[in-house]
């Protein structure tokens, strides 16, 4: 069972910023036509927006196998940006 989970995540996202993390985890663990009958089957679109309703949700629709898709979430929430590099130009012969 996954610690904490609507804790650690309030802790860095706001709900409209978990909503895409979620929505886009799901997409990458699934695929897109599993991860949309999922979404179908969480119900309202509000779950994606409060992390406690969620992690309930995804809890009785997966069972055990939830920790793996809640554990793949707060991968994406905690895990520190990634900044882009600065490109070196092309200096002119």
């Amino acid at each position: 069972m996954v610690n904490d989970f609507a804790a650690r995540v309030l802790a860095r996202l706001n709900k409209d910023e978990f909503e895409k993390v979620a929505s886009k985890r799901i997409r990458d663990i699934f695929g897109e036509p599993c991860a949309s009958s999922i979404m179908y089957h969480l119900g309202d679109p509000s779950v994606f927006k409060d992390p406690s309703l969620f992690e309930t949700k995804i809890q009785a629709m997966f069972g055990i196998g939830a920790d793996l898709i809640l554990t793949k979430i707060l991968d994406d929430v905690e895990k520190p940006k990634k900044h882009a590099k600065p490109t070196k130009k092309k200096e002119a012969p």
